[in-house]
């Protein structure tokens, strides 16, 4: 397989999945919800969320990514006082 082959197999299976992800967020997630959720993964002022981009678009996945790192603390439930 050369790059190019690749490079437009990789494209439209991303096209493929961002339909299908769409029409299952308009039929199973409501606008408040997705707002809770970008509010969290981009809330300024917050240690919460690492956001890592890579928009080298000449190496796979050939577009621009963001990934999130969310940071938890494990909450204790013991009542040891």
């Amino acid at each position: 397989m050369t790059l190019q082959t690749h490079k437009r197999i990789s494209k439209r299976l991303n096209d493929n999945f961002g339909k299908w992800h769409q029409q299952w967020m308009e039929e199973n997630v409501t606008e408040e919800q997705i707002s809770e959720c970008e509010d969290f993964l981009v809330a300024p002022n917050t240690s919460v969320t690492r956001i890592t981009s890579n928009n080298d678009i000449q190496k796979a996945p050939y577009r621009p990514v963001n990934r999130y790192a969310v940071l938890c603390r494990r909450v204790s439930t013991d009542n040891a006082d």
